[in-house]
């Protein structure tokens, strides 16, 4: 499966929606960058809010899915162990792999990388509010600019326990 395809596989996704926050992350004991996962909110806000999250790592999808299992994680998570997306995004080189987070905007057939960060710029990121205000359309509440026709709501009217929605 090539890079591309592979994000195509991400972005159309069942339940996929325009803006996808993207973790790369590695289930390498060895390597404790995947303890951020356990920070995140529960996805429901961000789906509300047409924001989708997704997990990338270079392992095969039997070992993700085992590792998944264990963490309680229930994320979509993704192998690019049989294509170029970890490369082609920076994150695997001759020293190893290595962490990031991306967010991408989808337009139609179009896909657009319109976040990134890595190493600590990841540390802060986690909640609903920190992943949204990333987002090419923010947290689409009333004082935000937000193109003509997006959803916006007066601030935190919106919210609602995750079993609610």
């Amino acid at each position: 499966m090539s890079s591309r395809k592979l994000w195509a596989t991400v972005a159309a996704a069942k339940g996929a929606r325009p803006q996808t926050i993207e973790s790369r992350t590695t289930i390498d004991p060895a390597v404790s960058v995947h303890g951020h996962v356990d920070e995140y909110g529960h996805p429901a806000h961000l789906h509300l809010r047409n924001t989708s999250l997704a997990l990338v790592s270079r392992a095969p999808l039997a070992n993700i899915e085992s590792y998944r299992k264990r963490m309680g994680w229930t994320f979509p998570w993704y192998s690019s162990a049989d294509n170029d997306f970890n490369v082609d995004f920076g994150r695997t080189t001759s020293k190893g792999e290595m962490f990031g987070l991306s967010v991408f905007l989808r337009d139609g057939n179009d896909i657009y990388r319109t976040y990134f960060t890595e190493h600590r710029g990841v540390e802060e990121l986690g909640s609903v509010w920190s992943f949204l205000d990333r987002t090419p359309y923010g947290r689409q509440e009333g004082w935000e600019d937000s193109p003509s026709g997006w959803p916006q709501t007066a601030p935190y009217t919106w919210w609602r326990r995750h079993d609610v929605y």
